[in-house]
């Protein structure tokens, strides 16, 4: 069931992003996430959200994840991952994520260096 969440993540793993894995409690507590799972991240960096707040619909703390969804934040944005299960509902890079922020807007593009006319003359 979790082979889908260690496949989109095993690239991401395998390069050395440091990543935090949020589980929600709503369906499984944790001691039945599977071991092989969690051995791939370091046992702090495993949270567990509050049941209650995702029974109610509630966005999860900052993470604007609910319990249908899951995303993978990365610096400056975000994917999307559809994820047919409730169990895994966010994973975070730290550093890459400020909690509240949103992404940056892309800044306005400068303007294009002047060039002489054609037939124009350069003065030097």
């Amino acid at each position: 069931m979790y082979a889908a969440l260690r496949d989109a993540l095993a690239g991401l793993i395998e390069a050395g992003w440091p990543v935090v894995l949020v589980v929600s409690t709503v369906d499984a507590p944790p001691d039945e996430i599977p071991p092989d799972l969690l051995a791939q991240f370091p046992k702090e960096l495993v949270c567990a959200l509050d049941p209650e707040k995702l029974k109610s619909g509630a966005t999860v703390d900052d993470f604007g994840v609910t319990a249908e969804l899951a995303f993978v934040r990365l610096l400056g944005g975000f994917r999307q991952l559809r994820i047919p299960w409730t169990r895994i509902v966010a994973v975070q890079f730290p550093g890459g994520y400020v909690p509240g922020a949103t992404p940056a807007a892309p800044s306005t593009p400068s303007p294009p260096p002047s060039r002489p006319r054609p037939g124009g003359m350069r003065l030097v």
